[in-house]
Protein backbone atom coordinates (compact mmCIF):
# COMPACT_ATOMS: atom_id res chain seq x y z
CA UNK A 1 0.00 0.00 0.00
CA UNK A 2 2.78 2.38 0.95
CA UNK A 3 4.59 1.52 -2.30
CA UNK A 4 1.54 2.38 -4.38
CA UNK A 5 1.14 5.67 -2.53
CA UNK A 6 4.73 6.65 -3.20
CA UNK A 7 4.48 5.74 -6.86
CA UNK A 8 1.37 7.85 -7.55
CA UNK A 9 3.25 11.22 -7.70
CA UNK A 10 5.85 9.66 -9.94
CA UNK A 11 3.23 8.30 -12.33
CA UNK A 12 1.50 11.65 -12.29
CA UNK A 13 4.77 13.44 -13.18
CA UNK A 14 5.43 11.00 -16.03
CA UNK A 15 1.89 11.55 -17.34
CA UNK A 16 2.32 15.33 -17.25
CA UNK A 17 5.69 15.10 -19.02
CA UNK A 18 4.19 12.92 -21.73
CA UNK A 19 1.30 15.30 -22.25
CA UNK A 20 3.72 18.25 -22.41
CA UNK A 21 5.84 16.51 -25.04
CA UNK A 22 2.74 15.69 -27.10
CA UNK A 23 1.48 19.28 -26.81
CA UNK A 24 4.83 20.71 -27.88
CA UNK A 25 4.97 18.31 -30.82
CA UNK A 26 1.51 19.39 -31.93
CA UNK A 27 2.44 23.06 -31.57
CA UNK A 28 5.60 22.53 -33.63
CA UNK A 29 3.61 20.73 -36.31
CA UNK A 30 1.06 23.54 -36.41
CA UNK A 31 3.87 26.15 -36.61
CA UNK A 32 5.52 24.29 -39.49
CA UNK A 33 2.21 24.05 -41.35
CA UNK A 34 1.51 27.75 -40.80
CA UNK A 35 5.00 28.73 -41.98
CA UNK A 36 4.57 26.57 -45.05
CA UNK A 37 1.18 28.12 -45.80
CA UNK A 38 2.64 31.58 -45.32
CA UNK A 39 5.49 30.77 -47.71
CA UNK A 40 3.12 29.42 -50.36
CA UNK A 41 0.81 32.39 -49.94
CA UNK A 42 3.76 34.79 -50.20
CA UNK A 43 5.00 33.11 -53.38
CA UNK A 44 1.56 33.28 -54.96
CA UNK A 45 1.26 36.93 -54.00
CA UNK A 46 4.69 37.69 -55.46
CA UNK A 47 3.79 35.89 -58.70
CA UNK A 48 0.57 37.88 -58.96
CA UNK A 49 2.43 41.17 -58.48
CA UNK A 50 5.12 40.27 -61.03
CA UNK A 51 2.56 38.99 -63.53
CA UNK A 52 0.91 42.40 -63.38
CA UNK A 53 3.97 44.65 -63.30
CA UNK A 54 6.67 42.80 -65.25
CA UNK A 55 5.15 43.67 -68.69
CA UNK A 56 4.76 47.30 -67.62
CA UNK A 57 8.38 47.47 -66.47
CA UNK A 58 9.51 45.96 -69.78
CA UNK A 59 7.51 48.60 -71.66
CA UNK A 60 9.02 51.34 -69.51
CA UNK A 61 12.55 50.03 -70.14
CA UNK A 62 11.76 50.16 -73.87
CA UNK A 63 10.71 53.82 -73.54
CA UNK A 64 6.92 53.46 -73.33
CA UNK A 65 5.66 55.37 -70.28
CA UNK A 66 2.02 55.58 -71.34
CA UNK A 67 0.87 52.95 -68.84
CA UNK A 68 1.53 53.72 -65.19
CA UNK A 69 -1.43 52.48 -63.12
CA UNK A 70 -1.61 53.18 -59.39
CA UNK A 71 0.22 50.81 -57.08
CA UNK A 72 -0.56 49.90 -53.50
CA UNK A 73 2.07 50.06 -50.80
CA UNK A 74 2.00 46.27 -50.39
CA UNK A 75 2.55 45.80 -54.14
CA UNK A 76 5.32 48.37 -54.16
CA UNK A 77 7.23 46.66 -51.36
CA UNK A 78 7.13 43.39 -53.31
CA UNK A 79 8.05 45.12 -56.58
CA UNK A 80 11.11 46.97 -55.22
CA UNK A 81 13.58 44.03 -55.50
CA UNK A 82 12.50 43.28 -59.09
CA UNK A 83 12.65 46.95 -60.11
CA UNK A 84 16.17 47.28 -58.65
CA UNK A 85 17.35 44.14 -60.40
CA UNK A 86 16.01 45.37 -63.74
CA UNK A 87 17.37 48.89 -63.17
CA UNK A 88 20.89 47.56 -62.59
CA UNK A 89 20.63 45.32 -65.67
CA UNK A 90 19.96 48.09 -68.20
CA UNK A 91 22.10 50.86 -69.65
CA UNK A 92 21.54 54.06 -71.58
CA UNK A 93 18.10 55.59 -72.08
CA UNK A 94 16.37 52.70 -70.30
CA UNK A 95 17.86 53.89 -66.99
CA UNK A 96 16.10 57.24 -67.23
CA UNK A 97 12.78 55.78 -68.38
CA UNK A 98 12.74 53.21 -65.57
CA UNK A 99 13.46 55.99 -63.07
CA UNK A 100 10.66 58.09 -64.51
CA UNK A 101 8.30 55.12 -64.36
CA UNK A 102 9.19 54.49 -60.73
CA UNK A 103 8.46 58.11 -59.83
CA UNK A 104 5.18 58.09 -61.74
CA UNK A 105 3.80 55.11 -59.80
CA UNK A 106 5.21 56.30 -56.46
CA UNK A 107 7.99 53.79 -55.86
CA UNK A 108 10.14 56.59 -54.49
CA UNK A 109 7.55 57.36 -51.79
CA UNK A 110 7.26 53.68 -50.91
CA UNK A 111 11.05 53.43 -50.67
CA UNK A 112 11.18 56.49 -48.41
CA UNK A 113 8.63 54.87 -46.11
CA UNK A 114 10.72 51.69 -46.06
CA UNK A 115 13.74 53.70 -44.92
CA UNK A 116 12.07 54.02 -41.52
CA UNK A 117 11.79 50.25 -41.22
CA UNK A 118 13.87 48.59 -38.54
CA UNK A 119 14.73 45.68 -40.84
CA UNK A 120 18.20 46.02 -42.35
CA UNK A 121 17.30 44.35 -45.66
CA UNK A 122 14.30 46.63 -46.22
CA UNK A 123 16.36 49.74 -45.43
CA UNK A 124 19.20 48.74 -47.75
CA UNK A 125 16.76 48.00 -50.57
CA UNK A 126 15.09 51.36 -50.06
CA UNK A 127 18.46 53.14 -50.04
CA UNK A 128 19.44 51.44 -53.29
CA UNK A 129 16.13 52.42 -54.87
CA UNK A 130 16.40 56.08 -53.87
CA UNK A 131 19.97 56.17 -55.15
CA UNK A 132 18.73 55.17 -58.58
CA UNK A 133 15.66 57.42 -58.65
CA UNK A 134 17.60 60.39 -57.30
CA UNK A 135 14.98 63.00 -56.40
CA UNK A 136 15.93 66.02 -54.29
CA UNK A 137 13.89 64.81 -51.33
CA UNK A 138 15.47 61.37 -51.61
CA UNK A 139 18.97 62.90 -51.68
CA UNK A 140 18.29 64.78 -48.44
CA UNK A 141 17.06 61.60 -46.79
CA UNK A 142 20.07 59.63 -48.02
CA UNK A 143 22.43 62.30 -46.70
CA UNK A 144 20.89 61.93 -43.24
CA UNK A 145 21.43 58.18 -43.38
CA UNK A 146 25.12 58.72 -44.16
CA UNK A 147 25.45 59.72 -40.53
CA UNK A 148 24.04 56.42 -39.23
CA UNK A 149 26.24 54.53 -36.79
CA UNK A 150 25.70 51.29 -38.69
CA UNK A 151 28.55 51.28 -41.27
CA UNK A 152 26.62 49.01 -43.66
CA UNK A 153 23.62 51.34 -43.82
CA UNK A 154 25.65 54.56 -43.86
CA UNK A 155 28.02 53.30 -46.57
CA UNK A 156 25.08 52.14 -48.70
CA UNK A 157 23.57 55.61 -48.37
CA UNK A 158 26.87 57.21 -49.45
CA UNK A 159 27.08 54.90 -52.45
CA UNK A 160 23.49 55.74 -53.42
CA UNK A 161 24.19 59.48 -53.14
CA UNK A 162 27.25 59.22 -55.36
CA UNK A 163 25.34 57.19 -57.90
CA UNK A 164 22.54 59.74 -58.01
CA UNK A 165 24.59 62.94 -58.32
CA UNK A 166 28.29 62.59 -57.68
CA UNK A 167 29.00 66.23 -58.58
CA UNK A 168 27.09 67.64 -55.61
CA UNK A 169 27.55 64.61 -53.32
CA UNK A 170 31.36 64.42 -53.42
CA UNK A 171 32.10 67.64 -51.47
CA UNK A 172 29.59 66.66 -48.78
CA UNK A 173 30.78 63.07 -48.48
CA UNK A 174 34.55 63.59 -48.56
CA UNK A 175 34.80 64.78 -44.91
CA UNK A 176 32.88 61.67 -43.85
CA UNK A 177 35.12 59.43 -45.95
CA UNK A 178 38.16 60.85 -44.20
CA UNK A 179 36.59 60.72 -40.75
CA UNK A 180 34.87 57.33 -40.74
CA UNK A 181 37.45 54.59 -40.34
CA UNK A 182 34.60 52.03 -40.37
CA UNK A 183 34.13 52.77 -44.08
CA UNK A 184 36.76 50.50 -45.72
CA UNK A 185 38.77 52.31 -48.39
CA UNK A 186 38.50 49.18 -50.56
CA UNK A 187 34.73 49.73 -50.62
CA UNK A 188 35.05 53.44 -51.35
CA UNK A 189 37.37 53.13 -54.36
CA UNK A 190 34.86 51.48 -56.78
CA UNK A 191 32.26 54.09 -55.82
CA UNK A 192 34.68 56.96 -56.46
CA UNK A 193 36.02 55.54 -59.72
CA UNK A 194 32.48 55.71 -61.10
CA UNK A 195 32.30 59.43 -60.29
CA UNK A 196 33.45 62.28 -62.54
CA UNK A 197 37.26 62.23 -62.50
CA UNK A 198 37.76 65.99 -62.78
CA UNK A 199 35.29 66.64 -59.97
CA UNK A 200 36.88 63.98 -57.77
CA UNK A 201 40.35 65.43 -58.30
CA UNK A 202 39.09 68.92 -57.43
CA UNK A 203 37.47 67.70 -54.19
CA UNK A 204 40.56 65.70 -53.23
CA UNK A 205 42.77 68.72 -53.85
CA UNK A 206 40.61 70.82 -51.55
CA UNK A 207 40.82 68.16 -48.83
CA UNK A 208 44.60 67.85 -49.26
CA UNK A 209 45.08 71.47 -48.25
CA UNK A 210 43.73 70.79 -44.75
CA UNK A 211 44.29 67.06 -44.14
CA UNK A 212 46.77 66.09 -41.43
CA UNK A 213 47.77 62.92 -39.63
CA UNK A 214 45.53 59.93 -40.17
CA UNK A 215 43.21 61.98 -42.39
CA UNK A 216 46.08 62.65 -44.80
CA UNK A 217 47.00 58.97 -44.83
CA UNK A 218 43.41 58.01 -45.60
CA UNK A 219 43.15 60.74 -48.26
CA UNK A 220 46.19 59.32 -50.05
CA UNK A 221 44.63 55.86 -50.03
CA UNK A 222 41.39 57.31 -51.44
CA UNK A 223 43.34 59.16 -54.15
CA UNK A 224 44.06 55.74 -55.69
CA UNK A 225 40.58 56.11 -57.25
CA UNK A 226 42.13 58.58 -59.72
CA UNK A 227 43.49 57.26 -63.03
CA UNK A 228 47.28 56.62 -62.94
CA UNK A 229 48.04 59.59 -65.17
CA UNK A 230 46.32 61.90 -62.66
CA UNK A 231 47.53 60.26 -59.46
CA UNK A 232 51.20 60.74 -60.45
CA UNK A 233 51.03 64.45 -59.63
CA UNK A 234 49.42 63.55 -56.33
CA UNK A 235 52.24 61.17 -55.54
CA UNK A 236 54.83 63.89 -56.02
CA UNK A 237 52.94 66.38 -53.84
CA UNK A 238 52.16 63.79 -51.18
CA UNK A 239 55.72 62.50 -50.87
CA UNK A 240 56.89 66.06 -50.21
CA UNK A 241 54.15 66.67 -47.64
CA UNK A 242 54.03 63.28 -45.90
CA UNK A 243 55.19 63.26 -42.30
CA UNK A 244 54.76 59.65 -41.15
CA UNK A 245 55.80 56.23 -42.40
CA UNK A 246 52.15 55.33 -43.06
CA UNK A 247 51.63 58.49 -45.14
CA UNK A 248 54.74 57.82 -47.23
CA UNK A 249 53.62 54.22 -47.81
CA UNK A 250 50.17 55.45 -48.85
CA UNK A 251 51.70 58.03 -51.21
CA UNK A 252 53.90 55.38 -52.82
CA UNK A 253 50.78 53.46 -53.82
CA UNK A 254 49.98 56.31 -56.21
CA UNK A 255 53.26 56.09 -58.13
CA UNK A 256 52.89 54.39 -61.49
CA UNK A 257 54.86 56.51 -63.93
CA UNK A 258 58.49 55.48 -64.70
CA UNK A 259 59.36 59.18 -64.76
CA UNK A 260 58.67 59.25 -61.01
CA UNK A 261 61.24 56.56 -60.22
CA UNK A 262 63.67 59.22 -58.86
CA UNK A 263 61.11 59.93 -56.11
CA UNK A 264 61.16 56.29 -55.06
CA UNK A 265 64.87 55.40 -55.20
CA UNK A 266 65.99 57.40 -52.12
CA UNK A 267 63.34 55.65 -50.03
CA UNK A 268 65.18 52.34 -50.42
CA UNK A 269 67.44 53.72 -47.67
CA UNK A 270 64.62 54.92 -45.41
CA UNK A 271 65.08 54.10 -41.69
CA UNK A 272 61.68 52.37 -41.48
CA UNK A 273 61.68 48.92 -43.04
CA UNK A 274 57.96 49.23 -43.85
CA UNK A 275 58.76 52.17 -46.13
CA UNK A 276 61.65 50.26 -47.74
CA UNK A 277 59.31 47.36 -48.53
CA UNK A 278 56.73 49.69 -50.06
CA UNK A 279 59.43 51.51 -52.04
CA UNK A 280 60.61 48.21 -53.54
CA UNK A 281 57.02 47.23 -54.37
CA UNK A 282 56.54 50.59 -56.07
CA UNK A 283 59.83 50.34 -57.92
CA UNK A 284 58.58 47.08 -59.44
CA UNK A 285 56.04 49.16 -61.40
CA UNK A 286 58.47 51.84 -62.59
CA UNK A 287 61.92 50.21 -62.53
CA UNK A 288 64.33 50.24 -65.46
CA UNK A 289 67.56 48.28 -65.99
CA UNK A 290 69.45 51.00 -64.12
CA UNK A 291 67.53 50.08 -60.93
CA UNK A 292 68.81 46.50 -60.83
CA UNK A 293 71.91 47.34 -58.70
CA UNK A 294 69.68 49.05 -56.14
CA UNK A 295 67.43 46.00 -55.91
CA UNK A 296 70.44 43.71 -55.61
CA UNK A 297 71.73 45.93 -52.81
CA UNK A 298 68.40 45.51 -51.00
CA UNK A 299 69.03 41.76 -50.86
CA UNK A 300 71.48 42.47 -48.04
CA UNK A 301 68.93 44.43 -46.00
CA UNK A 302 68.82 43.37 -42.31
CA UNK A 303 65.01 42.95 -42.50
CA UNK A 304 63.73 39.66 -43.97
CA UNK A 305 60.65 41.26 -45.55
CA UNK A 306 62.80 43.75 -47.46
CA UNK A 307 65.12 41.01 -48.75
CA UNK A 308 62.20 38.85 -49.83
CA UNK A 309 60.41 41.74 -51.52
CA UNK A 310 63.58 42.68 -53.41
CA UNK A 311 64.09 39.07 -54.58
CA UNK A 312 60.50 38.81 -55.81
CA UNK A 313 60.75 42.14 -57.59
CA UNK A 314 63.91 41.02 -59.38
CA UNK A 315 62.20 37.77 -60.36
CA UNK A 316 59.34 39.74 -61.91
CA UNK A 317 61.46 42.15 -63.95
CA UNK A 318 60.58 41.55 -67.61
CA UNK A 319 64.09 42.39 -68.79
CA UNK A 320 65.78 39.92 -66.41
CA UNK A 321 65.79 36.37 -67.77
CA UNK A 322 66.23 33.03 -66.01
CA UNK A 323 69.90 32.81 -67.01
CA UNK A 324 70.51 36.30 -65.60
CA UNK A 325 68.74 35.30 -62.39
CA UNK A 326 70.85 32.14 -62.03
CA UNK A 327 74.07 34.13 -62.53
CA UNK A 328 72.94 36.68 -59.96
CA UNK A 329 72.25 33.97 -57.39
CA UNK A 330 75.66 32.39 -58.00
CA UNK A 331 77.39 35.74 -57.55
CA UNK A 332 75.73 36.63 -54.24
CA UNK A 333 77.84 35.76 -51.22
CA UNK A 334 75.23 36.47 -48.53
CA UNK A 335 73.47 33.23 -47.52
CA UNK A 336 70.20 34.97 -46.67
CA UNK A 337 70.19 36.77 -50.01
CA UNK A 338 70.72 33.48 -51.85
CA UNK A 339 67.86 31.89 -49.90
CA UNK A 340 65.56 34.79 -50.78
CA UNK A 341 66.50 34.54 -54.46
CA UNK A 342 65.91 30.78 -54.50
CA UNK A 343 62.48 31.14 -52.89
CA UNK A 344 61.50 33.98 -55.22
CA UNK A 345 62.66 32.01 -58.24
CA UNK A 346 60.53 29.04 -57.22
CA UNK A 347 57.46 31.17 -56.47
CA UNK A 348 57.58 33.55 -59.43
CA UNK A 349 59.12 31.46 -62.19
CA UNK A 350 58.62 27.89 -61.03
CA UNK A 351 62.34 27.16 -61.30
Amino acid sequence: MASATLSDPLLYAVLLSTLAVVALSVLMLVAIVLLRLRLVWGQRRMRAVLDRWRPLLAMAAAGDLTQSPPITKAEGVLLLPHWNHLRESVRGASEATLDAFARSIGLDRIAQAQMASGRARARLLAINTLGHIGTGEAAAQLERFCGEKDPVVSLAAARALLRGDSTSALPRLMPLMLERSDWPVARLLPMLRAADTARLELVLAGALAHARGTELERLLLIAAALPPERSARWARTALEKSESHAQIAAALRLVGDPRDAPLVRPLLQHPAWQVRVRAITTLERVAGPEDLPRLVGALADPEWWVRMRAARTIARLPFFGNADFARLRASVSDRYARDALSQAMAEERGA
